[in-house]
């Protein structure tokens, strides 16, 4: 932090400009007894395309991240609950569950260690609505939600790590419709993180089948009264 605290004089030297690059984790956590540099303007940046995370993403990335997260909980479990989010969605859960990601009883703590997840930037929350036929966010349920990783290639490397191919292969796979799997849930994160690059909100609903107990899902884009074609059966 004492980098980022000494930029205000790189920047009053006028030679140079600077871009300081990182995750919310750590910035939104560690900034006691520093000087936040005014001359700061922080800017949104997303990730990059399959082409490029073929050849860049790698698995000490994640290893990083894992490393953040436990810099601001050293019990581990916000990492269980950042590694929980894909194996949440293979499940078809109707909402993420703590429980499931910690293997015990929700606890107060835990609800905080959610929200600094959150917060992080690194996973995107999917809020359920009450009622889709009234703005979206003012039938939001805050406890009934879905979470979504921030960088779909992440999200592949998580899914499919411990592959004896390799992730490369996977990702050469992906790319050319080869892979034979269901990936109904990797393209959910997909649409995700397209509507929140977007700069909306991400929403659904859950209706159920008539004449049945099944329930899906369909995304619903915030702003106008339309629902996107993702749609995830379960």
């Amino acid at each position: 932090m004492s980098a980022r605290q000494a930029i205000k004089h790189l920047v009053k030297d006028g030679r140079y400009d600077y871009i300081e690059t990182g995750s919310l984790i750590s910035i939104k956590k560690n900034v006691k007894d520093i000087l936040i540099p005014s001359e700061e303007h922080k800017i949104h940046v997303y990730p990059m395309d399959y082409e490029e995370l073929v050849d860049k993403v790698k698995c000490e990335i994640l290893e990083l991240y894992y490393d953040d997260l436990k810099k601001i909980d050293a019990s581990g479990r916000i990492s269980d609950m950042y590694k929980s989010v894909p194996c949440q969605l293979a499940a078809k859960k109707k909402h993420y569950a703590i429980t499931t990601a910690n293997g015990k009883q929700k606890t107060r703590k835990d609800e905080e260690r959610l929200f600094e997840l959150i917060e992080s930037g690194l996973v995107l929350p999917c809020y359920n609505v009450l009622n889709p036929g009234v703005s979206l966010s003012q039938t939001k349920d805050m406890n009934c939600f879905k979470l979504y990783l921030s960088d779909i290639g992440l999200f592949t490397t998580m899914l499919f790590n411990d592959t004896q191919n390799g992730i490369e292969d996977i990702y050469k796979k992906l790319l050319s419709d080869a892979l034979t799997a269901d990936l109904g849930y990797l393209y959910e994160n997909v649409v995700a993180q397209a509507i929140k690059a977007s700069g909306r909100d991400l929403y659904y609903h859950t209706w159920k089948k008539e004449g049945s107990t099944h329930y899906f899902e369909d995304w619903i884009k915030g702003c106008v009264n339309l629902k996107l074609m993702a749609r995830c059966e379960i």
